[in-house]
């Protein structure tokens, strides 16, 4: 690397700072929201046991039992009434929020950074 594009790149490090912190505020916040909806709607609104809240926090409830699933489902219109569909808009709505920001900042499916060409351990 010359030392015009050391140059440049510490340029555009300063240039995109500001973008960058910006991104990142609104990425954490917008994560910290759907956790703590998520807490407070699993934990004090259906009061789920720790050891479903923890598998629904893993997966999504992906690997649950049938069972399990209709007792939450059972539970959660029972629970919310006219409010679900508030939930579920809020849900989607920070869904898509994290899918946008998580493709902005470059992070793979469990947000981690990754550069480009970069294949478990080597550079492509």
């Amino acid at each position: 690397m010359s030392g015009f594009e050391v140059i440049g790149t510490v340029g555009d490090m300063f240039k995109y700072l500001d973008t960058f912190d910006m991104i990142y505020v609104e990425f954490s916040t917008t994560l910290s929201r759907f956790l703590q909806e998520c807490e407070h709607l699993y934990r004090k609104e259906l009061e789920l046991p720790d050891h479903r809240y923890k598998e629904f926090m893993k997966d999504g409830g992906k690997q649950w039992e049938e069972r399990s699933r209709v007792d939450f489902e059972q539970k959660l219109r029972g629970k919310l009434g006219h409010d679900l569909q508030a939930y579920m808009d809020l849900s989607r709505y920070l869904e898509k929020r994290l899918a946008i920001l998580k493709k902005k900042l470059g992070l793979s499916e469990d947000f981690s950074v990754r550069p480009k060409g970069f294949t478990l351990g080597k550079h492509v």
